[in-house]
């Protein structure tokens, strides 16, 4: 954990919560909210929105913090974010202001429509905004890349205004578009975290 600055790659600043391990026991996913963020005025957009994400810590340490805050932890995985939302999702769009309920897809990935393997994928529900305005969730999927260490278009570790990024492989995309049925989105009673079959093939929710 690093609450204070300097930020460093493979620490997250917040707290985190139904920590779901990868199939092959070596990856673990989990819900993140970001206390640097959260502890920011909410009067304006000049900063990122604490919003909730998707991260993963992957045995890929150890990572060192400095002692810049009494919860600051060195920590034996590298963890990021990696899933990206946005503060003020366009309507009709496929931005997301929420990441959350997810699950590892198959027991190895899934096979891509050109036949290759994607072998690390999260399925989630995402919170968008209807071309009237309206919020509901869809289901989207996150491919992860095999490195999760490099940064993509922005830091993995953040910055003091800035959500941590998600590393660069990263692919976000939405898979259900019900904005236009009578009863739209994915229920959200009863919760529940999305599941798939063991090829990857396919999605419960």
């Amino acid at each position: 954990m690093n609450y204070a600055m300097p930020f460093i790659p493979g620490a997250l600043r917040g707290g985190s919560h139904v920590h779901i391990f990868s199939p092959d026991g070596e990856w673990i996913s989990f819900t993140y909210e970001d206390d640097v963020l959260a502890a920011l005025d909410h009067g304006g957009l000049s900063h990122d929105l604490n919003q909730r994400n998707l991260a993963v810590a992957v045995p890929l340490g150890p990572v060192q913090v400095a002692a810049s805050h009494p919860r600051n932890h060195d920590g034996a995985y590298f963890s990021v974010v990696v899933t990206r939302t946005a503060n003020a999702p366009r309507p009709g769009s496929d931005e997301i202001s929420r990441a959350f309920e997810e699950g590892w897809v198959g027991d190895a990935g899934y096979i891509r429509s050109d036949g290759t393997r994607q072998r690390r994928a999260l399925a989630f529900q995402g919170a968008v905004t209807a071309a009237d305005g309206q919020k509901h969730a869809e289901v989207f999927i996150v491919d992860l890349p095999e490195n999760p260490t490099n940064s993509g278009e922005a830091p993995l570790e953040g910055t003091d205004r800035r959500f941590p990024a998600p590393p660069r492989g990263t692919m976000q995309r939405r898979l259900t578009f019900s904005s236009e049925r009578s009863f739209r989105g994915v229920a959200q009673t009863p919760r529940h975290w999305l599941r798939s079959s063991p090829d990857g093939s396919r999605i419960a929710f």
